[in-house]
C-alpha cells in the first residue's frame, strides 16, 4: 500500500491512521496564499489552461513539471552534492530496472540508449552547460514516463514506441507554459533565494517503509511542497491529510535522524514547519503553518503514530 492508499482504505490500521491525522487536520480557512487571495478557490481561472487533447498525458505532465522545477533548482543551487541529487531525482532509474526485468534485451537496450541520450541533456542543464529548455522538456517527459511506469507496475501496450516516441507539440507547449509559471511563482517571488535546506525527494525512513511508501514532492527551508497540476482547486481532505501525515512522519523521522540510532536508515533530517500546495496551472501556492496546530494535540498525534507503527526510540 502507501500513505495515499491507507487514506482510502477501510482496514483497521488505515482507519486508525486516518483518525489520528484528522485530529490535527487544518480547516480550509486556516490556509493562506502567496497572492493573498482565498485558498482553494475553485472559481479561479488557470494561467495555464488544461488542454483536453492532453488527457492521456495528464499524469506524465504532472510528474514532468515537478522534475523540470527540480532541475532548475539544482542548476541554481551553490551546493555541488545538491546538483547531483537534482540530476538523479525521481524514479527513472527504478523504472529502468523494472523494464530490464520485464522486456526483451533488445527492447530494453533501445529504451536505455534513449534514456542515456536524454539524461545527458539533464546533466548539462543542471551543470549550467546548456540552457536548452526544449531538450529539457523532452528529457523530463521520458523520465516521467519511466517513473509513472514503475509506480503503477504496469507496462504500456507498446513499450518501445511509448518510451521512444516524439513528445506531442501540445504536451511540449503545456510544459513550457507551466515552466514559465514556475519561474513567475518561485523565482520572481524570491522563494528560491538563499536556500540552505533542500530535499528533492523527501522520504521518512522506517515510517515510509511501514506504510508501503510515503514520498513527498519537495522540501525547501522548512516548507514541504506538493505539486498539483489539476484544473481543480477545491479543498480535498485526503490531499490535506497526506501532507499532514508527511509532516507527522517527518517530525518522528527527524528525531530518529538526530539520535543516529542503529538500524534506522533513510531518515529525514529536517523539520517541516509549513505545508504548501503549489498549483502549477494557477501560479499560486496555498500554505498552512504547522505551528497553528496546538502543540499538545500535535504531540498526542505524533505519539499515536509512533504507537501505531511500533516506532521506538
Amino acid at each position: 500500500m502507501s500513505l495515499t492508499g491507507m487514506l482510502k482504505s477501510k482496514d483497521s490500521k488505515s482507519i486508525e491512521l486516518k483518525r489520528i491525522i484528522k485530529s490535527v487536520l487544518p480547516k480550509k480557512n486556516e490556509f493562506y496564499t502567496l497572492s493573498g487571495l482565498d485558498a482553494f478557490n475553485n472559481q479561479a481561472l488557470p494561467v495555464s489552461p488544461y488542454n483536453k487533447q492532453n488527457l492521456k498525458f495528464a499524469a506524465i505532465t504532472g510528474t514532468a513539471i515537478e522534475l523540470i522545477a527540480k532541475y532548475y533548482i539544482g542548476r541554481n543551487t551553490k551546493f555541488k552534492h545538491k546538483k547531483w541529487e537534482a540530476r538523479t531525482t525521481g524514479l527513472a532509474s527504478s523504472g529502468l530496472e523494472f523494464l530490464q526485468d520485464t522486456l526483451t534485451s533488445r527492447e530494453f537496450n533501445l529504451i536505455y540508449e534513449k534514456y542515456e541520450e536524454r539524461y545527458a541533456f539533464i546533466k548539462d542543464y543542471v551543470d549550467d552547460k546548456s540552457d536548452n529548455i526544449d531538450d529539457l522538456i523532452i528529457s523530463a517527459v521520458l523520465s516521467s514516463k519511466l517513473e509513472n511506469c514503475v509506480r503503477s507496475l504496469r507496462l504500456p501496450e507498446n513499450p518501445l514506441l511509448y518510451f521512444t516516441e516524439e513528445v506531442p507539440k501540445s504536451v511540449h507547449d503545456d510544459l513550457f507554459s507551466l515552466f514559465q509559471g514556475f519561474i513567475s511563482t518561485f523565482v520572481d517571488n524570491d522563494i528560491l533565494k538563499n536556500t540552505t535546506e533542500i530535499d528533492f525527494h523527501p522520504i521518512f525512513g522506517r515510517l515510509s517503509k511501514a506504510v508501503g511508501g510515503a514520498d513527498a514532492d519537495l522540501y525547501i527551508d522548512g516548507t514541504l511542497y506538493d505539486f498539483k497540476t489539476s484544473k481543480n482547486r477545491g479543498y480535498e481532505w485526503q490531499e490535506i491529510a497526506q501532507l499532514i501525515g508527511y509532516s507527522l512522519f517527518s517530525d518522528i523521522s527527524s528525531d530518529i535522524f538526530e539520535l543516529d540510532l542503529p538500524g534506522y536508515t533513510n531518515e529525514f533530517p529536517y523539520k517541516v514547519n509549513r505545508i504548501a500546495f503549489y498549483r502549477t496551472r494557477f501560479n499560486e501556492i496555498e500554505y498552512f503553518n504547522i505551528e497553528e496546530i496546538p502543540l499538545n494535540k500535535w504531540q498526542v498525534a505524533k505519539s499515536e503514530v509512533k504507537g501505531l507503527f511500533n516506532i521506538k526510540y
